[in-house]
């Protein structure tokens, strides 16, 4: 459930408050998604010939 709300965009603030749990928790358990997530998004807009490299 938290790691779907996460893939879908919400921030760790929303899921805490929607989850009943700490902002620290949910860092210390998926902070590696959000950071994927960034990642992911940063060589999707990189142009194709670059893209093909990674």
């Amino acid at each position: 459930m938290i790691t779907q709300r996460i893939m879908n965009g919400l921030d760790f603030r929303e899921i805490a408050d929607l989850c009943g749990i700490s902002v620290a928790q949910i860092e210390r358990i998926y902070y590696h998604l959000d950071d994927e997530i960034h990642l992911t998004n940063t060589v999707a807009e990189l142009p194709q010939e670059i893209r093909r490299y990674h």
